[in-house]
């Protein structure tokens, strides 16, 4: 695993908890969050 991949789980990990109690996530919101990290992951390359 590289660095920045660890550096990228962890901020994703905080984003998670921020936003779990605001609100649960919908089928439509989930998609959205998927295709926004793999472009991240995609520019991290």
């Amino acid at each position: 695993m590289k660095p920045f991949e660890e550096e990228f789980l962890k901020e994703q990990k905080i984003d998670d908890k921020k936003k779990q109690p605001q609100k649960k996530m919908t089928k439509k919101d989930r998609p959205k969050l998927i295709e926004g990290s793999e472009v991240r992951c995609i520019d991290g390359m």
